[in-house]
């Protein structure tokens, strides 16, 4: 019975992902970050490059700045680590951390 109630879950997660064809329609920057945001992607993205003879190496700059989007934007710890590889100054110190 148990099974049946996770059943739904399961498949609602299995869409969720992106799947080599949501990669093949994106633009080779949104297929670059979604590589860079979700390092699990990578080897299908980096497939798609290959196809497509692209590097993401070519969009470093746009890359980076969406990257700090995301992180002014609040985008979590996935997107703060992206910012951070980015290149973009650490946000920590000041006074006391911030508790009172």
């Amino acid at each position: 019975m148990r099974a049946l109630l996770l059943c739904p879950v399961v498949v609602l997660a299995a869409c969720a992902g992106a799947t080599p064809r949501d990669v093949e329609k994106m633009s080779t920057v949104d297929a670059c970050y979604l590589a860079m945001m979700e390092p699990e992607k990578k080897p299908m993205v980096d497939a798609e490059m290959q196809r497509r003879n692209a590097n993401c190496m070519d969009h470093e700059a746009e890359l980076k700045k969406m990257a700090q989007e995301e992180m002014r934007a609040g985008g979590g710890p996935a997107g703060m680590d992206a910012a951070k590889s980015a290149g973009t100054p650490s946000m920590q110190g000041g006074m006391g951390g911030g508790r009172y």
